[in-house]
This record gives C-alpha cells, sequence and structure tokens, in this order.
C-alpha cells in the first residue's frame, strides 16, 4: 500500500492506529512496542482506503495535497470514506 501511493509505511500504520476506537477505549489493555495494534477494516471498508484516510489525518495538509495529487476523489470505493476524505480534501485547500 505504501509502495502503491508513494507514502511511507510508518504514516500509514499510524494512521490507522488512531482510526482503531477499540485501541483507544480506557478498558482496552495497553498496546505495548513488542505488540502492536491488530488492524482491521469493516468487511464494507477497504483497508487500503481506511489507510489512507488515516494518513492524511495524521499527516495533514501536505499528506492531503500529496494524496490527492496522485488519486482522485472518485477512486474511494466506499461512500463514506469517500466523504471523509472529500472532507479532508476542503481542509486542505488554500482558503
Amino acid at each position: 500500500m505504501a509502495e502503491k501511493y508513494r507514502l511511507y509505511e510508518s504514516t500509514l500504520y499510524r494512521e490507522l492506529e488512531k482510526l482503531m476506537p477499540a485501541a483507544r477505549r480506557p478498558d482496552s489493555p495497553a498496546l505495548t512496542p513488542e505488540q502492536p495494534p491488530q488492524l482491521r477494516a469493516s468487511v464494507d471498508v477497504p483497508m487500503a482506503e481506511l489507510t489512507l484516510i488515516r494518513a492524511m489525518v495524521e499527516g495533514g495538509a501536505d499528506t492531503i495535497r500529496f494524496v490527492f495529487s496522485r488519486i482522485e476523489l472518485d477512486e474511494f470505493t466506499h461512500p463514506e470514506v469517500r466523504e471523509l476524505a472529500s472532507i479532508l480534501l476542503g481542509t486542505a485547500r488554500p482558503a
């Protein structure tokens, strides 16, 4: 995935970790460096799309512009992910 979109793999993983609500719940066991979070996508949501969203959220405007310089908004197949990507794209455009 990182190679396909020319992003650092560590950035993609950090973004996914932010999107994993279970990892942030107080009742979740503490994560250690030896125990990375298990990354899972809903059956309906492609993991690649979640990874890109996470990279954009973590990387900010520069990463959002970078991603959208290589792919189009309509390439997101899941409607909710596409809507979120659209919102992110709107925040990265100059006012």
